[in-house]
């Protein structure tokens, strides 16, 4: 009789359990816990009612950018940083555009771009005004390097950005011999906001008496504080 195997007596082994039955759990007693405490009333009633930002943000962390774009801030660590008499080489993005991202304004026609719109057009506004113009040449393959997107997507998500008008293609500009991409206008947040206002304005303007009454309360809003009026003028 040979002798025993090893791996052939774990073989047996397994082959004997009833691998159908279910398994035992043991149930862990969970911990009990508790809230922490509240603060003693005493420590409540030193807290000041001030929120301690509103206090210290125009002292400590204001910033005078007209100033602060003047700094040539230079990338080789043998040269100093210099202050220049005007701005360079700076980008601030408008305020405006968080209209494009919360959508608070699409009842009265300003778009809403997602999140993929918004970092496409990040790209076209950086392009364009970050180099002094109001438009840029744009490829596909410069889009497709800075996203990470395939070419299927880069083409989808810069049509949504044509068909919601915030950047417009230049006819007069298409290709240039191989060398110069494709040339689009990129219009400023502010600018969308503006045009909608417009043209809520000038619907204001028609003799129809009920027009006002159709127009959304927040868009006469907005017409009037780009008119510089008050509800009771209008």
């Amino acid at each position: 009789m040979p002798p025993p195997n090893k791996n052939t007596e774990i073989g047996d082994k397994l082959l004997q359990e009833n691998w159908a039955a279910p398994t035992r759990t043991q149930n862990v007693e969970e911990p009990t816990t508790n809230r922490p405490p509240p603060a003693p009333e005493e420590v409540i009633a030193r807290q000041t009612k001030t929120d301690p930002w509103d206090l210290v943000k125009d002292k400590r962390f204001r910033v005078d950018l007209s100033k602060l774009l003047r700094d040539e801030v230079s990338t080789d660590p043998e040269q100093e940083t210099v202050q220049n008499r005007h701005a360079v080489r700076y980008l601030l993005f408008d305020n405006y555009f968080d209209y494009l991202c919360t959508g608070e304004l699409e009842s009265i026609g300003v778009p809403r771009l997602d999140g993929q719109e918004q970092a496409m057009y990040f790209l076209f506004y950086r392009f364009s005004y970050g180099y002094g113009y109001s438009a840029c040449p744009m490829s596909e393959a410069t889009l497709m390097g800075r996203l990470d997107w395939v070419r299927k997507h880069v083409k989808r998500v810069r049509q949504s950005l044509l068909d919601k008008k915030v950047i417009e293609e230049l006819k007069e500009f298409p290709l240039f011999r191989s060398r110069r991409p494709q040339v689009y206008a990129v219009r400023l947040p502010r600018q969308i906001v503006e045009q909608v206002v417009k043209d809520l304005q000038s619907n204001l303007e028609e003799p129809a008496s009920n027009q006002r009454r159709q127009i959304p309360d927040e868009a006469k809003r907005l017409i009037d504080q780009f008119l510089g009026r008050t509800a009771a003028e209008g």
